[in-house]
């Protein structure tokens, strides 16, 4: 099957496909597919499809037809030509048929039980193509569904916070985690400094056991520690 993909111009994003045969393409509502858009003749292009072949005919059009960089009259196209037209540009687009699993399942209402299909397509054997099929089959549907329920503004939202939390996560929290680390350490170092200071002042006072003389004041001299004096305090007793 072929149909085309607007992906430039006014009609961006909108697909036209393709039947077997003949297919005309122009402005007018006579055509088997009809733009509005401005440049385009009332019949411009017929494209023909025959099976897995399909070839491309200007009509005669005022402003001609361009595939691939060329104007042309007739020429055979394919998957991923460009066809461009006055303010719109054609992606051809070739779509193989797929097998699809047919499966009934029963699901239980008010009225009793109810047969509906679920159509599935059968996952792919090699490892890329089943990871592509339970993305499209098991997680986009919960997309949407959500999207059934809510806007999207809302899922960005959801998204946009999930991804500020994360990156907060793996890089503010670790460094948080290493300056407390690094703080505990300086702490540590600063509490052994001034236990030593305290030995070198009050020898003779822990010789004689004399707590009474103990001269600590050089302590509280020092404004940095006074955030941090119980802890420093702690340690110096606890090595002393």
């Amino acid at each position: 099957m072929f149909k085309l993909v607007a992906v430039g111009g006014k009609l961006r994003g909108q697909e036209i496909i393709l039947s077997e045969g003949e297919n005309t393409i122009g402005r007018s509502n006579e055509c088997d597919h009809s733009l509005t858009v401005e440049g385009v003749s009332k019949k411009h292009l017929r494209i023909t499809v025959n099976g897995d072949t399909a070839f491309a005919e200007d009509l005669g059009s005022s402003n001609g037809t361009i595939i691939n960089g060329k104007v042309i009259k007739k020429v055979t196209i394919k998957d991923a030509d460009k066809i461009a037209l006055p303010n719109v540009i054609f992606q051809v687009v070739y779509v193989t048929e797929k097998k699809i699993i047919v499966k009934k399942k029963v699901i239980k209402t008010d009225e009793g039980t109810q047969d509906y299909e679920d159509n599935v397509e059968p996952a792919p054997p090699h490892l890329l193509g089943k990871l592509i099929w339970t993305f499209k089959n098991r997680v986009m549907p919960i997309v949407y569904n959500f999207n059934e329920q809510y806007e999207w503004s809302a899922l960005l939202g959801i998204l946009l916070f999930a991804f500020v939390a994360i990156n907060v996560t793996l890089t503010i929290l670790p460094v948080l985690r290493d300056s407390k680390v690094l703080l505990i350490k300086e702490i540590a170092l600063r509490g052994k400094q001034y236990a030593a200071e305290v030995d070198r002042l009050n020898n003779v006072a822990i010789r004689d056991k004399n707590l009474d003389v103990f001269k600590l004041t050089f302590l509280m001299e020092r404004k940095e520690l006074m955030s941090i004096n119980f802890l420093i305090w702690k340690d110096v007793f606890i090595v002393l």
